[in-house]
């Protein structure tokens, strides 16, 4: 997603990584206001899975992120095979928690070869 605001983009998938099942993102701030990056109510496969993620990223900056979902959280979902991940993300000024989120989204990711 990429708009005159924010940009995130989920640039690589990790299936085995150390912490878990991560996903490797790209995130951007194109304001002039500090921002909160945030993702709550995940699920992956239809079962409710939070990675337990979020990062601020200072005005006209750009961060590189890892958002890893257990192994342990997985497994208890009896999940050995990632199908689709829901991911809801928001974005709101982390300075001024009265003001109009700038994204409150979900997203869906499918990984290519289902790992």
């Amino acid at each position: 997603m990429d708009n005159d605001q924010v940009a995130i983009r989920i640039i690589n998938i990790d299936p085995n990584d150390t912490f878990g099942y991560t996903l490797h993102a790209y995130i951007e701030n194109k304001t002039d206001r500090p921002l909160m990056y945030t993702v709550e109510d995940s699920s992956i496969n239809g079962f409710m899975v939070d990675p337990f993620w979020a990062t601020d990223v200072q005005p006209h900056k750009v961060e590189y992120t890892d958002i890893n979902f257990s192994t342990t959280d997985l497994q208890a979902n009896n999940i050995t095979t990632v199908e689709t991940i829901s991911l809801p993300i928001r974005v709101y000024d982390d300075e001024d928690f009265s003001a109009v989120d700038i994204l409150n989204d979900t997203y869906t990711i499918t990984p290519g070869n289902g790992t």
